[in-house]
């Protein structure tokens, strides 16, 4: 894990890789955030935060990380935790199965611009153990955006839903 984020990738220089594109890197979160620091408040990095983190006392949200040094605030992270789809569904499974089950189907790319495959590989690994009927699917050769572009793909995960909606009417 680095700085309990097991599924940030990182690039040669050592700092985190927020986009790429097939082979490219594209931008970095210490990029982008700096980018955000003279942009000022409210862009992406700073959307997150304002939904997952707590108000400090200036009212606006505390940030997950120092944009100066890098390191994570372990309070901030404890709370962006409980927003863990994965976690919340391991914890409470035995409440939630009777409305999740079979319901729940995730497909990303193996060449994700954002890398979500590698959240997508955690969310397996934790959910496994509750042998569910859940999809989680990382399509092979496909980016963020090209898994929409697949005409295969976009009528199975269409006859999938429609199975879904009749099976639970």
């Amino acid at each position: 894990m680095r700085n309990g984020w097991p599924f940030l990738p990182k690039c040669p220089s050592k700092t985190r890789v927020l986009t790429r594109t097939p082979g490219d890197v594209k931008i970095t979160y210490k990029e982008l955030s700096d980018k955000e620091g003279v942009l000022g408040y409210g862009e992406q990095l700073g959307s997150f935060e304002a939904v997952f983190s707590t108000k400090g006392s200036n009212g606006r949200p505390e940030k997950l990380w120092n944009r100066q040094s890098g390191a994570i605030n372990p309070e901030i992270f404890k709370n962006w935790e409980k927003y863990d789809i994965s976690s919340v569904i391991v914890k409470n499974w035995p409440t939630l199965k009777d409305n999740l089950e079979g319901k729940l189907h995730v497909y990303v790319g193996s060449e994700d611009n954002f890398y979500l495959e590698d959240a997508v590989r955690v969310m397996k690994k934790k959910i496994d153990n509750l042998n569910t009927r859940f999809t989680l699917e990382i399509l092979k050769g496909h980016d963020h955006f090209s898994i929409y572009e697949d005409k295969e793909v976009n009528e199975r995960i269409n006859n999938e839903i429609e199975q879904s909606i009749k099976q639970n009417k």
